[in-house]
């Protein structure tokens, strides 16, 4: 049912739409069925070789989320007048994608009632999970690089710690090998986590914000970044 302009009033908030998380699969799929089938979306070596640590789904992909979103909330494709979208940062396999939009402006032009839409996606990419709760949920830490060397192959070693935002205090440090699961934490005391591929396959950039969120009974790190930032014009009924 399409939506009514009538009902619908600046500062008002488009339906959220949620993808994810993302698969290397999806990617393929993609890909084939777009015909953009440049490797460092389908092929890990490929995305390795370009300095990207994997593959990363196509721009194009996730801004058809946010396509999908006020198509859906606006009950028509045809509904969609424009969109101008800039792309923020990299999504890849394993983040959840979440769409948002804003009325920003109710208006009538050319026999036309249309909104204009403020457009945020977000990336919401997992670097780990424990048990129990070592720290409050909505804590916020800070990924810092203390060391980066490389092996004679060109994989990275990273002495990385996790900092208490707004402060020096670290509350872990650890050392990893590029694309070795295996994370030495040197930190006593420091809960076990169960890091996921954000961390080893250093995606994450020295600097990068991660949230503590409560979940599955005991804790996850995820790294929240604005993958999209846009505007959108849309005709309503």
């Amino acid at each position: 049912m399409a939506l009514s302009w009538d009902k619908v009033k600046e500062g008002d908030a488009v339906t959220t739409l949620k993808k994810g998380p993302i698969t290397r699969e999806e990617l393929k799929a993609y890909g084939f069925a777009s015909g953009d089938t440049n490797p460092i979306h389908m092929d890990e070596k490929a995305g390795v070789m370009a300095g990207l640590g994997g593959v990363i789904q196509h721009g194009l992909r996730s801004m058809a989320f946010v396509s999908q979103m006020l198509t859906d909330w606006a009950g028509a494709p045809e509904r969609l007048k424009k969109i101008d979208v800039q792309f923020r940062a990299m999504v890849r396999p394993g983040d959840i994608v979440t769409s948002t939009g804003k009325i920003a402006k109710k208006y009538q032009a050319d026999g036309h009632k249309v909104v204009d839409v403020d457009l945020l996606q977000e990336a919401r990419t997992p670097v780990g999970k424990g048990s129990g709760s070592p720290w409050p949920a909505g804590t916020q830490l800070v990924y810092k690089v203390a060391k980066e060397e490389k092996t004679p192959d060109k994989k990275k070693i990273v002495d990385f710690s996790l900092v208490k935002e707004g402060s020096n205090d670290a509350v872990l440090q650890g050392r990893f090998t590029q694309f070795d699961p295996n994370v030495a934490v040197s930190t006593a005391g420091a809960p076990k986590i169960e890091w996921a591929e954000s961390l080893f396959r250093a995606w994450l950039k020295d600097g990068d914000s991660v949230v503590v969120q409560a979940g599955g009974g005991g804790f996850e790190l995820v790294r929240l970044q604005n993958s999209i930032l846009g505007k959108a014009t849309v005709a309503l009924a």
